[in-house]
């Protein structure tokens, strides 16, 4: 027969296994037959393990939490088997992570806190509360017990940039920190505006755009701008965004009027520049009759 004392136990700790071996007509077999343990966790020391009045023992460790299942072996003798369970020790750590760590603004950020023991086992077999905050943003739950050594919350926000959130259990007071930055929307709102709104033919008239998302802010680097116009001119298109704002010019030989679009996404914005006559450089004169 096999048995463990204890069955069950902390990590980290050992638990004697033991080994009655007799003969076929139930006489403790001589001192010194040898028993080997195998375990699929944890380390059950040198084997063979010799018998002293019929008992052989041996001392199981594990820094892994789990069930492990130890056969004894022994000649030709029927093999045994028993299970031992090491469960998490005590709170050690705390890991917080955040998925996704850039969301768009708007949308929400999963927070997971998990609570380890000193050797790194998922403490699932205790209740802890985990208590969220963050220097910014919408947060909730902030107050939350595990389930499985996990606690989860989430994190939105309206407004980009980043946002620094930390879990801390307790008892022990143990944390975890995480950081989550949220990127701007795609663009909503298109401003065009012309500099002068009245130039000479020839001359470079300014287009200023600024572009933002849903909330009010500017979107990403590099978003691009299309220009379209009326009036046979020339003009920069497309342009890209720094700081939501981008730049570009339009110029025209032909006097009149040029109405400009600019498009970003679905959004867009129009003005108006007046190409006005420049200075005489020719005269013709003709006579008639």
């Amino acid at each position: 027969t096999l048995w463990a004392v204890p069955p069950s136990l902390y990590v980290g700790n050992t638990s004697q296994l033991r080994a009655d071996v007799r003969d076929q007509y139930g006489n403790i077999v001589r001192n010194d037959t040898p028993v080997t343990f195998t375990t699929d966790l944890g380390d059950p020391g040198p084997q063979p393990q010799m018998t002293y009045s019929g008992l052989a023992v041996s001392l199981l460790y594990s820094t892994k939490a789990g069930t492990a299942h130890i056969t004894a072996t022994s000649g030709s003798a029927q093999p045994v088997t028993t299970t031992v369970t090491f469960v998490p020790g005590a709170p050690y750590s705390v890991t917080l992570q955040a998925n996704p760590i850039t969301p768009t603004v708007g949308s929400n950020s999963v927070l997971t806190a998990t609570v380890y023991d000193q050797y790194h086992n998922v403490i699932d077999n205790d209740i802890i509360t985990v208590t969220f905050s963050r220097n910014l943003g919408n947060l909730a739950p902030t107050v939350v017990t595990t389930t499985n050594g996990v606690a989860t919350s989430r994190i939105s926000d309206t407004l980009t940039g980043p946002r620094f959130i930390t879990a801390t259990s307790e008892p022990p007071a143990l944390v975890g920190t995480a950081t989550v930055t949220f990127t701007p929307d795609i663009p909503f709102t298109v401003t065009l505006t012309a500099q002068p709104i009245t130039q000479t033919v020839g001359i470079n008239s300014a287009l200023n755009v600024t572009v933002t998302d849903r909330f009010g802010n500017w979107v990403a680097d590099g978003t691009p701008i299309t220009f379209t116009k009326d009036l046979t001119s020339s003009i920069v298109s497309p342009v890209a965004t720094t700081s939501g704002i981008a730049t570009s010019l339009i110029s025209s030989t032909l006097a009149g009027t040029a109405h400009i679009t600019a498009t970003s996404g679905t959004a867009q914005d129009t003005t108006a520049v007046s190409f006005v006559p420049d200075v005489p450089s020719t005269i013709e004169l003709q006579a008639h009759p």
